[in-house]
């Protein structure tokens, strides 16, 4: 059996930035001045946007912690890939790349980047241990 990465290494790594992303996400939205900008149309744009960040981070956290269940032996590769769906089949958080945006707030632009970014490594991850277990 072939390991991709160690726990201390690749899994806690990752899982602190996407914790750090997380409380950067919680900062800018606390921080936001609620009614920024009176259209509703693009109050809706931004907070999509801002979902799509926390829906990554989410996705990605919930994917090292079975992760790290499996190396402790808490369940079984098997379990594990039966119950998450496989992170590049998630569309909301593969698609809509609005982090060249103009219309969004820098700091949300830098964060769908770096969120993507982070994504998207995991989920190549992801899928190499699918086809290392299946």
């Amino acid at each position: 059996m072939t390991v991709i990465a160690s726990p201390t290494t690749f899994h806690e790594g990752t899982y602190s930035e996407a914790l750090s992303l997380l409380k950067e996400t919680r900062q800018l939205l606390t921080a936001a001045a609620p009614g920024a900008t009176s259209d509703p149309a693009h109050r809706l744009f931004v907070n999509a946007e801002y979902s799509r960040v926390a829906s990554r981070l989410a996705h990605i956290v919930s994917w090292l912690m079975a992760q790290k269940a499996v190396q402790q032996g808490d369940t079984s590769w098997p379990s594990v890939l039966a119950r998450q769906t496989p992170l590049n089949q998630l569309d909301t958080c593969t698609n809509g790349d609005t982090s060249e945006d103009a219309e969004l707030p820098i700091e949300l632009r830098e964060l769908l980047a770096r969120s993507h970014t982070l994504f998207t490594r995991v989920a190549r991850i992801d899928e190499m241990t699918r086809q290392q277990h299946s």
